[in-house]
């Protein structure tokens, strides 16, 4: 203790001696506490040798012993403020949404800006075109000019703020060409989008972009992203494409968890429609899954009855496009318990390609392997993009796998105990299983309970959660998702009749 005290008053006089100008160029933390740009950083305990034995005079300090010294260091040099790091104001986002009329275009440019301070800060805008309208969370902003012709934004209170300022810009012509060009504050994240009347050719400049054709009415929008300060898009009229039908191309990735009741489906698609815009898209599913839900800017609906097997459906999106586009589809099956079961084939008939990976997980504690089918080449799991399974292949074909599942083997002793209760409402039983698992974890048990005896309640140890069903002989089943580790035991408590 005597050593820390010597190295802390060390370490003061240290900072008391120091020449002012060299005191001034680190900025002092504040009293109050971390300020909103302060980052933390936490270091294990067995790391702090690092620190420590680098420099032999190097010592540990807590918080409020350093912004002491800190404290005393700065009025023995006068009081000398230091500024703090970086700006006060930081613009976070830039999202630009456009739309050509006539000669002309009007923008509403959207900013995402944080303040560190409760004072009034200054923030100069690079941004092109003649001011139409400004707000400043939802109130008329206080925007004004700089010497230089550029615009500067007020802004006042700590936290984040969110400023929409509308703009409008001259449409250029030469030769046949249409161009627009507007200035937008740089941004770590920038992204615009100009809707122009029409089926017009041309392209997005800068950053990634892409052209999405919309219908009714007729219309061409351009979308960029990237960090690029600037609206660029040129155009000229009139679509150099053709008047074919749309060309479809589609991803399927498949996700099909097999548990010992049920196997779940998570099916991505990414489709792309080119040529020419489509709003609605043929989707085929095993008849025997039930759909429970459609993520994404699209709906599902029925396009006729099963027949084959097969289940056909439409996915409609709110408009026609050309580009692409990603929806998630939720589906289930129940299965009788463990053993064989067909793996789902989602397919898109009317695409001119579609590629198609199915993952297969095994859950609830099942063990199994797949089956590849004609048509389907396996491949690597560490390739799958749904994280760890158990296999992972390529199909050619839907339908063309199947999964095997089975209960892990588990060395189980177990103890039954069993009680009549001859009670005025009728005679009660009472039965008490102790299982105790070994060797491998326990997921379920199927007891073996005497013919027409009907369990009214189940009660099961150790807080242990459980899922009640019944076998394919009509058992009573109860299945442990988390299961019963070995070595451990479980309980499970009947009464009925």
């Amino acid at each position: 203790m005597r050593r820390l005290l010597l190295a802390a008053g060390a370490l003061a006089l240290a900072a008391l001696l120091l020449p002012p100008d060299l005191r001034g160029q680190e900025p002092p933390p504040s009293a109050e506490g971390p300020g909103p740009w302060e980052e933390v950083v936490f270091l294990p305990e067995s790391g702090l040798s690092v620190l420590l034995e680098r420099d032999p005079r190097g010592v540990l300090l807590d918080r409020a012993s350093y912004l002491d010294l800190h404290r005393r260091a700065r009025e023995a040099a006068g009081g000398a403020e230091a500024g703090a790091a970086g700006p006060a104001v930081r613009l976070l986002r830039v999202e630009a949404e456009g739309a050509v009329e006539g000669e002309r275009a009007r923008v509403a440019v959207r900013l995402t800006l944080r303040h560190r301070g409760p004072g009034r800060e200054a923030l100069p805008l690079r941004l092109g075109g003649s001011v139409l309208s400004a707000t400043l969370d939802g109130a008329p902003a206080p925007l004004s000019a700089d010497p230089k012709g550029g615009l500067v934004l007020s802004v006042e209170g700590a936290g984040i703020h969110e400023a929409v300022v509308e703009v409008a810009a001259t449409v250029e012509a030469s030769r046949g060409d249409r161009t627009l060009s507007l200035d937008l504050p740089a941004a770590p994240a920038v992204r615009w989008s100009l809707t122009v009347p029409g089926r017009v050719t041309g392209r997005a400049e800068g950053g990634i972009g892409r052209t999405e054709r919309l219908a009714d009415p007729d219309r061409t929008r351009f979308v960029a992203f990237g960090s690029t300060g600037a609206l660029r898009a040129s155009w000229r009229e009139g679509d150099e494409g053709t008047d074919l039908p749309p060309l479809l191309r589609g991803r399927v990735r498949t996700l099909a968890e097999v548990g010992e009741r049920a196997l779940d489906c998570l099916v991505l698609l990414h489709l792309e429609c080119w040529r020419s815009p489509a709003d609605a898209f043929d989707l085929d599913l095993p008849s025997d899954l039930a759909v429970l839900g459609l993520e994404g800017d699209a709906s599902l609906l029925p396009a006729g009855p099963p027949a084959g097997g097969r289940a056909p459906f439409r996915i409609r999106f709110p408009e026609p496009f050309t580009g692409a586009r990603t929806v998630l589809l939720r589906a289930t099956r129940p299965l009788p318990g463990p053993g064989e079961a067909a793996l789902p084939g989602v397919d898109l008939p009317g695409a001119a390609a579609v590629h198609r990976l199915l993952a297969v997980r095994f859950t609830d504690g099942l063990r199994g392997r797949v089956e590849a089918g004609e048509g389907a080449v396996r491949l690597d799991p560490s390739l799958s993009e749904q994280g760890a399974v158990d296999a992972l292949l390529r199909l050619e074909a839907a339908g063309a796998a199947r999964a095997l599942s089975e209960r892990p083997s588990v060395r189980l002793r177990a103890d039954a105990r069993v009680l009549l209760d001859l009670a005025d409402d009728g005679p009660w039983l009472a039965a008490s299983f102790l299982y105790l698992p070994r060797g491998d974890r326990l997921y379920g048990v199927d007891p073996l309970l005497p013919e027409g005896f009907q369990p009214e309640t189940v009660a099961v140890s150790g807080g242990i959660s459980f899922l009640r069903g019944r076998t394919p002989e009509g058992r009573l089943s109860l299945l442990f998702p988390g299961g019963v580790a070995p070595g451990g035991a479980v309980t499970v408590t009947l009464r009925g009749r």
